[in-house]
């Protein structure tokens, strides 16, 4: 083999590394991208989440805060029900019906 040619298998081989290095860190930002995109489950809900999980209006869930079932916690504008507490309205209700 000439040098020609083992100076292009080198670099040809030093290529390869630098490719397989991206790829192996490209495919780290792959799977916590999707982490990112399934994140384990909140601990605060939204309204909407309140509405989605217990299969009910908005003002029913203003009617479980009026009867103290449910605590709304707010910030500044933002109204936030702990998931905790959301689970145990609707294990209760599915019990009491």
């Amino acid at each position: 083999m000439s040098t020609n040619e083992n100076t292009a298998r080198s670099e040809i081989e030093k290529w390869l590394t630098g490719f397989t290095d991206v790829v192996r860190e490209l495919t780290e930002v792959v799977l916590e991208l999707k982490e990112r995109m399934n994140p384990p489950e909140k601990e605060y809900l939204t309204f909407e989440d309140v509405m989605e999980k217990m299969d009910c209006s908005r003002s029913s869930i203003y009617n479980f805060i009026r009867q103290g079932k449910l605590r709304r916690l707010k910030w500044g504008k933002l109204a936030r029900f702990r998931r905790e507490e959301v689970e145990e309205l609707l294990s209760g209700e599915r019990r009491n019906s």
